[in-house]
């Protein structure tokens, strides 16, 4: 029996990334995988594609409802899902804009062997992005920088999750970015090592400079009121 299960957090996925979108899948195939966990809240063919992607290389196809969701609600339902319809001991999350780099699985394998790791996270190359002419503009290195992005704060866009490392785990829910470090912390909490593989995924990030700075600050903000009244993270 395969040992993993894909979760996928979309919204107009194949609308908007084209062919990235079917590279991605194409890409995970490296991956064996029993089935995918598809949390969808757009209203294009991304459903369909994937269904039929399923269909023709025998996976399953569970598409779960993520319309009014945020991340932290729509990585909590695929969890869920995997948590209580799934015997496998692995869920791996794999952004729509990641195409996993050959070797990715070779080297994650490895570290699916130690029982201590509980998260194995695969560095993201953003070379060829608006995001990486950013950085370099701002005098890092891209590389360098995913790396001490992981450190501090975790990342889930080519991630594999030990199912015993997730139990019990409730992200909240007004984490609109940020779900990623609360899984870390979480897996962390439970007595787990975390494992990185320096041979992970292109990622073909679209950044937003002001988009992405709002959505920091919502969260900050929600973090500090949730505090405040004791219900914090």
């Amino acid at each position: 029996m395969d040992e993993i299960v894909l979760g996928i957090i979309t919204k107009n996925s194949h609308r908007n990334l084209g062919t990235t979108y079917l590279q991605t899948l194409a890409g995970s195939l490296q991956v064996p995988y029993s089935g995918i966990i598809i949390v969808d809240s757009g209203e294009d063919d991304t459903l369909r594609v994937t269904s039929e992607f399923c269909r023709e290389r025998d996976k399953s196809f569970n598409p779960l409802n993520g319309k009014g969701m945020n991340r932290a609600k729509a990585r909590q339902a695929a969890i869920n899902h995997f948590l209580n319809c799934f015997q496998e001991r692995w869920l791996m999350f794999l952004d729509d804009d990641c195409i996993l780099k050959p070797n990715f699985f070779q080297e994650a394998k490895k570290y699916m062997m130690d029982m201590n790791i509980g998260l194995i996270w695969g560095l993201d190359d953003v070379e060829g992005t608006k995001f990486a002419k950013f950085l370099r503009y701002r005098g890092f290195n891209p590389r360098e920088y995913s790396l001490n992005a992981f450190k501090v704060r975790g990342g889930t866009h080519d991630t594999l999750l030990r199912r015993e490392a997730l139990e019990g785990i409730r992200i909240p829910s007004y984490l609109q970015v940020l779900e990623d470090k609360y899984i870390k912390d979480h897996v962390e909490q439970m007595g787990y090592k975390t494992a990185i593989v320096y041979d992970g995924c292109w990622h073909r990030m679209d950044y937003h400079i002001v988009r992405d700075a709002l959505e920091y600050y919502r969260t900050y903000g929600s973090i500090i009121i949730h505090r405040v009244v004791g219900n914090g993270y």
